[in-house]
């Protein structure tokens, strides 16, 4: 998540010009502006669940106890698509599943879904929220 500082930074420039203008065109392209900034930072996000993910399953393969190693034989933590495991599974092993960061994380999961495969194209989100509430998920990520 380092970059989503910068990333942040940009879309407030952006979103100034584009507050400069006038007319329901511009209204739909701050809409869409919003989007596809959520859509870049969802990505760091989702970057960083994934490290924590790879960090916990190499931690556990490397256990020298078998009752702590054995859950996580079958994780490849160097596959590209980390043995086939959702995002779901994914921030199961890093966030527990009965907090309100995860269902948090899962809502954003959902709406960057909607947004990446144009379900819910220039809807309208508040992306200036959406960044500390990231952050802060972020920091509850086990690793």
């Amino acid at each position: 998540m380092k970059d989503l500082p910068e990333l942040q930074a940009a879309f407030g420039a952006v979103d100034d010009l584009i507050d400069q203008q006038a007319g329901a065109a511009w209204h739909r392209r701050r809409l869409i502006n919003q989007e596809a900034y959520f859509v870049l930072a969802w990505a760091q996000f989702e970057r960083e669940v994934d490290d924590a993910c790879r960090d916990l399953i190499r931690r556990r393969r490397a256990d020298a106890k078998w009752e702590l190693r054995r859950g996580f034989d079958i994780y490849n933590p160097d596959d590209r698509r980390l043995t086939g495991l959702s995002f779901d599974e994914r921030l199961s092993f890093v966030l527990d599943r009965d907090s309100a960061e995860i269902s948090r994380a899962r809502a954003y999961y959902n709406l960057r879904n909607a947004i990446a495969h144009g379900t819910a194209f220039a809807t309208g989100i508040d992306f200036e929220q959406i960044v500390p509430d990231l952050f802060a998920i972020f920091s509850t990520l086990s690793r």
